[in-house]
């Protein structure tokens, strides 16, 4: 009859011993699967900003050329005294249709980002600036030009484990990112309900 009791006792020994595995192994699978969830969610989140961040720079840089191409014609038109009239009007209305596009695109931009980041990826808010000078309005250059505040643009999204750096060269449209695990700061930061 003893020997009855031990095997019992050894096998709720063993069953319990089974669980415990089981469970550590179901959390440490868990832990996996929500870390993969984060890495999955920032990487969306990078793929959208930077596609829509490349969009707006290439579109800007386009208009650019366009409005030095209308400037430099400006100044042409005075070597025609005839054609020189009509076309200074043409091309007056075409800069400010092209100035004003800009600003309508710039708009689109940052309510994108407004609308990206209430989705739940975290953006800096130097985001907000844009790639180019001015808050209100774009800064201009002689030429009617947005000017850029630097060669390159850096984005950042991070989320509760992971964090991704991207730099947006505006020359040549080329993009160089990153990935790397949030520090403990960032994990904190994220964890705040704003």
């Amino acid at each position: 009859m003893n020997e009855k009791g031990s095997i019992s006792f050894a096998g709720l020994v063993f069953i319990l011993l089974f669980a415990i595995i089981s469970l550590n192994f179901i959390g440490v699978n868990l832990s996996h699967l929500q870390d993969s969830s984060h890495k999955r969610q920032v990487l969306l989140c990078a793929k959208r900003v930077n596609g829509r961040t490349t969009n707006f720079i290439r579109h800007i840089e386009k208009i650019n050329n366009a409005l030095k191409m209308l400037k430099i014609g400006n100044f042409t038109s005075f070597f025609f005294p005839g054609i020189g009239m009509i076309t200074k009007a043409g091309i007056k209305a075409a800069r400010v249709g092209l100035k004003a596009l800009q600003e309508s695109l710039r708009i689109s931009y940052l309510k994108f980002l407004t609308e990206i980041h209430l989705s739940g990826c975290k953006l800096p808010y130097s985001m907000a600036k844009t790639p180019y000078h001015g808050l209100i309005k774009f800064k201009r250059d002689q030429f009617d030009q947005t000017i850029p505040r630097s060669k390159s643009w850096k984005v950042t999204i991070t989320n509760k484990s992971y964090k991704i750096t991207s730099i947006h060269n505006i020359e040549s449209l080329k993009i160089r990112s990153k990935m790397k695990k949030a520090s403990a700061f960032w994990k904190w930061r994220s964890s705040l309900p704003f």
